[in-house]
């Protein structure tokens, strides 16, 4: 028992005291008497495969401590920039937020509170932004989505977000449905493909980009309506007759829409100026401020 005390304490100063140390400890035995227990300490200090695990301890103690100071530092590091940059985010898109309610605040306001009216309102800042972008008037958007969606009640827009009555399909999604067209004169149902939307302002969003862009076979195939080849809006409800739609009362329907709420105020109504957010930003935020998918 006593020997095995002994082996332990010397294998632990074997540890700590520096080589040399032990050198000299070990050449101080070397000249006391020996028994038999101290001469087999000696033969083992002296043996390479001790020394080999004596450098191997030693150099796992010295990459361990290098360990626990360069590791709190580096997660600390990692920690803070995440931190920093979901602060950022959070602080842009709370600035985004107060630039939109700041902005909607100089929109007209209606003394009813109608359906119609509610239906305006939701729309409104979409259209005005898109309208902006693509070079159109917002009372002439406003107007058709009024009327093609039945003022957001019809199937097409609580089924499928397609407000404009926009046919073929959007990002490979379409639906059939029954609809009215005027044929030769005489109004007749049909079931065609309409396209399928995740939420309204795509619908505006896509009619925009159909007002500016066209047809695949005719770019300019809208060109009436942009507001570089118009005065007014009534210039631009009269050249959709018959291109937008086959209703051979549909200038005049509305043209009666925009002047029944007065949506023409929507066109000298200022966009959103001076703010680094694209279109899309712009639109998914008015998304998050109604309950209903804009």
């Amino acid at each position: 028992m006593t020997n095995k005390m002994l082996l332990n304490l010397v294998m632990t100063i074997s540890f700590i005291l520096p080589l040399n140390v032990q050198f000299h400890l070990a050449g101080q035995i070397d000249s006391t008497p020996k028994n038999a227990e101290a001469q087999k300490i000696e033969n083992l200090l002296s043996t390479n495969d001790f020394q080999k695990d004596l450098f191997k301890n030693m150099e796992n103690r010295e990459n361990h401590t290098k360990n626990k100071t360069m590791t709190p530092s580096t997660t600390a590091t990692s920690v803070a920039k995440n931190k920093n940059g979901e602060e950022q985010a959070e602080t842009k898109a709370q600035t985004l937020k107060e630039t939109i309610k700041k902005w909607k605040g100089n929109f007209p306001t209606y003394k009813e509170n109608s359906k119609q009216v509610q239906f305006i309102q939701t729309i409104a800042p979409a259209a005005v932004l898109i309208a902006d972008q693509y070079g159109i008037y917002p009372s002439v958007m406003i107007a058709q989505a009024a009327l093609e969606s039945s003022w957001g009640q019809s199937e097409l827009a609580t089924n499928y977000n397609n407000l404009m009555g926009t046919k073929g399909s959007w990002e490979g999604e379409t639906v059939k449905v029954r609809t009215r067209e005027d044929i030769g004169g005489e109004s007749v149902y049909i079931h065609t493909g309409f396209s399928v939307y995740d939420s309204w302002s795509d619908s505006l969003y896509r009619y925009g980009h159909l007002m500016r862009n066209g047809l695949d076979w005719d770019p300019e195939y809208y060109q009436g309506t942009w507001r570089e080849n118009t005065t007014n809006y009534q210039e631009a409800t009269e050249w959709l007759q018959g291109r937008y739609a086959t209703d051979r009362s549909y200038a005049e329907k509305l043209k009666q829409t925009i002047q029944s709420f007065n949506l023409d105020q929507y066109d000298h109504q200022d966009s959103l100026e001076n703010f680094d957010g694209n279109l899309e930003n712009l639109l998914a935020e008015l998304n998050q401020q109604y309950e209903k998918n804009l």
